[in-house]
């Protein structure tokens, strides 16, 4: 038995799914005009192999990511792995726009990749007082 769909709601149809499928591009550059930071790294989080992956050391304040300062190159993709038993994350202070949302225990963030030169201070969300740095070149 074969559906008939009216042609009034096939169009309908087809513009649904010409928005979803514009929805779920990706990539590319990230702006945002009212960021004072004029190249945060590119959100959302990419796949693939990192250049450079910073481990997750515990909730030891400025010593609780390793290493730290982490220092990359511009276009350089950067991962974190959680080496402790809890969940952290890896999030951007001052509207720097990254996080790595929550990692858990011995897991690995999707990579960044961060691509303008600069200093980007980050945080635990899970614990605010785990501080770290991404220096950028």
């Amino acid at each position: 038995m074969e559906r008939f769909v009216p042609k009034a709601r096939r169009g309908l149809l087809l513009l649904m799914l010409a928005v979803v499928a514009a929805g779920c591009g990706g990539g590319g550059s990230y702006s945002d005009p009212t960021n004072p930071n004029p190249n945060p790294p590119a959100p959302p989080p990419s796949g693939g192999t990192p250049d450079v992956v910073v481990t997750i050391v515990g909730d030891n304040g400025a010593m609780s990511f390793s290493p730290d300062p982490v220092v990359i190159n511009a276009g350089q993709k950067i991962a974190w792995r959680n080496g402790d038993t809890l969940v952290h994350t890896a999030t951007g202070e001052d509207r720097s726009g990254f996080d790595t949302r929550e990692i858990a225990p011995g897991a690995q963030s999707d990579t960044l990749t961060f691509v303008a030169a600069g200093e980007f201070a980050y945080r635990c969300n899970v614990h605010p007082t785990m501080v770290g740095t991404v220096t950028v070149r």
